[in-house]
């Protein structure tokens, strides 16, 4: 799961969070135990989300119920909450709704040069591992515009 943390436009934290629980009951605590820690860390006014695609649903069938803890930590959290369809995430950034991921990764580094390194790296593996981390700097960028 990607994660950013912005302030204004400053992006102040990003990477990604990585669980190997064992059963979903435990993935679900390790989820909502990981978000309650970086909201008492960096005191976020807003939590965003990406809305799950249909066949991202359907290829992991936790991934909703993730969605649901991620909203569930936010309202408990007294955040402003707020899931954005992927399609309004490029179409807001990039200007177009068919922008593809990689092309969306290329406009944050323009932003953030440093995070070049996550984009640039020799095998495909480690460019998917990453594209979640700047999938989540893209929906705090456009939450942060709204």
């Amino acid at each position: 799961m990607g994660i950013a943390v912005l302030e204004g436009y400053e992006l102040v934290f990003w990477g990604i969070m990585g669980f190997r629980s064992v059963s979903q009951k435990a993935l679900l605590y390790a989820v909502e135990r990981r978000l309650e820690s970086l909201i008492h860390i960096y005191q976020p006014q807003v939590l965003a989300e990406e809305q799950p695609s249909a066949v991202r649903m359907k290829a992991s069938p936790m991934l909703g119920e993730i969605a649901g803890r991620v909203s569930s930590v936010a309202l408990a959290s007294l955040l402003c909450y707020r899931i954005v369809s992927p399609k309004n995430v490029r179409l807001r950034l990039c200007g177009s709704r068919k922008t593809s991921r990689r092309a969306m990764a290329e406009y944050i580094i323009s932003q953030y040069p440093h995070l070049g390194r996550y984009h640039r790296c020799v095998s495909q593996w480690q460019r998917s591992y990453w594209m979640p981390m700047f999938t989540a700097v893209a929906v705090g960028l456009v939450c942060g515009r709204e």
